[in-house]
């Protein structure tokens, strides 16, 4: 399965150069940061409260009600819905252990055959317009209009001291109703 980019960097530059960032957000940032400099973001489901607080909420701005009602909803970790219910996106988690999300997982189901692919079945059968596959350091953005041609990936670690990647990741993920 091979991936072209979903946005290119002048759509990018375009769309977040004026995003402002908050303390919460640099802090939110510098924690993260020392978590996977630390190598303690390996377990995927004992870090999900880490991945709520400090990724979702304090950094992505996603409300806490909205954090808790899409938790582990629909067979994913987390489900986000518009104002019409709609699901807009879904989150497939992973630990810092699963090094690669389009290499394949031992699960023996074909619609688990990679994180990827996983996530893309999540978003069809919800349905759900995009999909977040993450394994804490790396995060990829799938949009279902693009099915499995498209992707934009983004490595966590790309942030550091980089004030334009942090302005993109915070475009491109924060929560929006």
């Amino acid at each position: 399965m091979v991936f072209s980019e979903l946005y290119s960097l002048k759509e990018i530059k375009k769309r977040y150069s004026d995003i402002e960032m908050t303390e919460k957000q640099r802090n939110a940032v510098k924690e993260w940061l020392v978590l996977l400099d630390n190598n303690q973001l390996q377990k995927e489901e004992e870090n999900y409260p880490n991945f709520m607080n400090i990724i979702l909420r304090d950094l992505l701005s996603y409300p806490e009600t909205e954090i808790q009602k899409g938790f582990e909803q629909n067979n994913v970790e987390f489900s986000f819905k518009d104002k019409d219910d709609k699901t807009v996106v879904v989150f497939e988690a992973k630990g810092t252990k699963t090094k690669d999300l389009f290499s394949k997982q031992d699960y023996g189901k074909k619609e688990q055959e990679t994180p990827i692919i996983q996530t893309l079945t999540y978003m069809a059968r919800i349905p759900a317009r995009f999909g977040v596959t993450t394994n804490y350091k790396k995060f990829v953005l799938l949009d279902a209009s693009e099915g499995d041609s498209k992707c934009h990936r983004f490595d966590f670690k790309d942030i550091e001291n980089n004030h334009d990647r942090l302005r993109e990741f915070i475009g491109i993920f924060s929560y929006s109703k």
